[in-house]
């Protein structure tokens, strides 16, 4: 017997960095009956957020590679991944943070590839502007979102998981020019 669409359960996330992937990899490994998990956000590339969207290689995590696993039951997850992929890094090292973005892709990549059938990953590059309960409506999901490029979604769970944002200037100091040395205001 197949579900209609409309019995599907759909879960959005809001937001592609670490803390949205984290979350749409554990869905994806945990959930047991067809569900649409939906992740929302507008980096390029999934995973990366400000954190770890840095190009640069002297970003590095400010903890081990082998401690840095997303799987909490595999803390050198990390570190296994570096070393699968020839890179020489040990699991005592602090690797740079792009790579961690990599790393967070392929996570998110395995899960899709692991999930039970009818259990499906969407990535929509959009970023949610407004979120609005349903409540008492027939038939609607509970919540209903609507995206900076016009589209809209309906969900019957949302997942907020925006991570940090970026800093802001002191505001002691906002009328310093922060773009001239020795002022720095942020390393991202």
């Amino acid at each position: 017997m197949t579900r209609s669409k409309a019995s599907i359960r759909v879960i959005a996330i809001v937001g592609a960095g670490f803390s949205g992937v984290a979350t749409a990899v554990q869905l994806l490994k945990q959930l047991q009956q067809p569900a649409r998990v939906i992740l929302l956000g507008s980096a390029a590339s999934y995973g990366r957020g400000l954190a770890y969207g840095t190009s640069s290689a002297q970003h590095v995590l400010n903890v081990p590679a082998g401690r840095m696993g997303i799987d909490p039951a595999h803390e050198a997850g990390f570190a296994d991944y570096l070393q699968g992929m020839g890179l020489a890094y040990t699991a005592a090292d602090f690797a740079p943070r792009s790579l961690y973005g990599d790393y967070l892709g392929s996570c998110l990549q395995a899960a899709q590839k692991q999930a039970l059938p009818g259990v499906v990953l969407e990535q929509r590059q959009a970023d949610v502007e407004r979120i609005i309960g349903q409540s008492g409506l027939a038939r609607a999901r509970a919540w209903h979102l609507s995206m900076n490029d016009g589209s809209a979604l309906d969900a019957d769970q949302v997942v907020l998981a925006t991570g940090n944002f970026a800093s802001q200037f002191p505001l002691a100091g906002r009328h310093l020019d922060w773009a001239q040395a020795p002022l720095f205001g942020s390393p991202w």
